[in-house]
């Protein structure tokens, strides 16, 4: 748990009506890197994450979460390419 020996609590942002300024976006990147899990809104409801690519911090979420072992989590990638180097297996239809 690298996050919690730098930060003091939790923080928040408030995104109604401005959304995140660039000092924002790097401290909530900055924290994803330290190992954090993030609460964010999306569409319908809230959601709660991590950086897909820290094991140890997927394994809090999924205890946070009680999510099942063989229940994989849905991932957030910045393009097609990361997308790819991110599976397995790559379907044709994809």
């Amino acid at each position: 748990m690298r996050y919690h020996s730098d930060v003091t609590g939790p923080r928040r942002f408030d995104l109604l009506g401005r959304g995140l300024g660039a000092e924002e976006t790097r401290e909530i990147a900055s924290a994803l890197g330290l190992g954090a899990l993030i609460v964010y809104p999306t569409d319908t409801l809230y959601a709660i994450g991590c950086c897909a690519l820290d094991g140890p911090c997927v394994s809090r979420l999924r205890a946070a979460k009680g999510r099942e072992e063989d229940k994989p989590f849905p991932v957030i990638a910045t393009d097609l390419a990361q997308a790819r180097s991110l599976t397995s297996r790559w379907p044709e239809v994809a």
